[in-house]
């Protein structure tokens, strides 16, 4: 049965005598590079890295004051071929109970299991956990959490300033009404009771791409502005939580000309992420060469890569073309970045329109990137 099975177990018993000697193991048909080289009649010490075998000797000193504490290490395989550490690194954790043999000897029995497969995705939730952080550090934004039945807001992470510093406020549960003014909270708190109420009379918590607009305090007490972005969802135990992302709005977009491809990849990665920001990139011919996710939410597109190929009328239609047609073609025309500001649809409605040229080396435009932003007359009120 383990001979037929043996490429789906993880977990083995191996027994080590008091001088860490192995003398059996199970099951005995185990399919595992450790056990194997375990029952060829090699020890921890003659397998393991000078390092781990020196915390396993450590850990077993000291056995008995910690039964159900586990002991992780890693060991290297050997390929088919003999050679030493070129497989990939297999990872382990033990826990040991002792068997009195005598008075005198006691041998341990030790549970093992191999954790590779949980260890590859515990350190790949790490990696995007720390380039979630970077990002986050280079962009001013942070991450919140707002417990709607206690009325306490967490950060889930640091709130960066200016100069990409940490504030002194770390991330976990915050005093709501000690980092932004009153009246800001009054508005947070009036679209979390109608965000929860939409999710009780519809099921969802609203438009998690809805912007609003409310001031923190900053590293010297200043008033910075957020644009929030969140939804309302109930965990497990039917608790309402408000959650989502901030971002700062005094982010600068400075209309530079490119001329290399190089450069223009700097360029899209570097506002691709922004959720305020709406970004397109068009050739010539008026076809979309590609677009970041907030210009397809924009137009009920889930997936960017639909845009691509579409020409802008096709995606935008013919209410929006007008407003930006006019820029477009100057810019391609005439070969200079274009900035527009101007009333946009309904009334109070503000559109900012910028249009940069991407040129070859010829110095002929190729393609066009614009990027804007769409915001109401009452976004931004008086902070007097």
């Amino acid at each position: 049965m383990y001979r037929k099975f043996s490429g789906h177990l993880e977990e083995f018993v191996v027994v080590l005598s008091h001088k860490l000697e192995f003398l059996y193991g199970m099951p005995q048909y185990m399919s595992d590079p450790l056990f194997e080289q375990l029952n060829q009649g090699k020890t921890f010490q003659d397998i393991l890295t000078a390092n781990n075998w020196a915390r396993m000797s450590a850990y077993f000193e000291d056995v008995e004051k910690h039964f159900d504490l586990p002991f992780l290490f890693s060991f290297a395989p050997s390929d088919e071929n003999g050679n030493d550490g070129e497989v990939k690194n297999q990872w382990y954790e033990m826990i040991v109970s002792i068997e009195r043999v005598s008075s005198f000897e006691v041998n341990y029995v030790c549970f093992v299991k191999n954790i590779s497969k949980i260890y590859e995705i515990r350190m790949e939730k790490e990696r995007v956990r720390e380039d979630r952080d970077w990002l986050l550090k280079n962009t001013g934004d942070f991450l919140w959490q707002f417990d709607v039945e206690n009325r306490a807001f967490w950060l889930r992470t640091s709130i960066m300033d200016e100069t990409h510093h940490v504030f002194p406020i770390p991330a976990g549960a915050v005093d709501i009404h000690g980092i932004m003014p009153e009246e800001d909270y009054a508005l947070f708190d009036r679209i979390v009771n109608e965000r929860v109420k939409v999710f009780k009379e519809k099921g969802f918590g609203g438009d998690p791409f809805e912007t609003f607009r409310v001031r923190f305090y900053g590293s010297d007490k200043n008033l910075v502005w957020y644009g929030l972005r969140g939804k309302v969802y109930k965990d497990e135990n039917e608790k309402f939580w408000f959650q989502g992302v901030a971002r700062r709005m005094d982010i600068a977009m400075d209309t530079v000309v490119y001329n290399d491809e190089n450069s223009k990849e700097i360029m899209i990665s570097s506002f691709w992420e922004l959720p305020d920001v709406r970004i397109f990139w068009i050739g010539r011919d008026y076809k979309i060469q590609g677009c970041n996710q907030a210009f397809a939410t924009d137009f009920q597109i889930i997936d960017t890569r639909e845009t691509i190929g579409r020409t802008l009328e096709q995606v935008v239609g013919q209410k929006f073309l007008p407003y930006i047609s006019r820029i477009l073609s100057e810019v391609m025309n005439l070969g200079h970045a274009v900035s527009w500001k101007g009333s946009f649809g309904k009334k109070g409605r503000l559109l900012m329109f910028n249009v940069v040229p991407l040129k070859t080396t010829e110095n002929s435009v190729s393609s066009v990137i614009a990027y804007y932003l769409v915001l109401d007359s009452d976004d931004f009120k008086d902070e007097t």
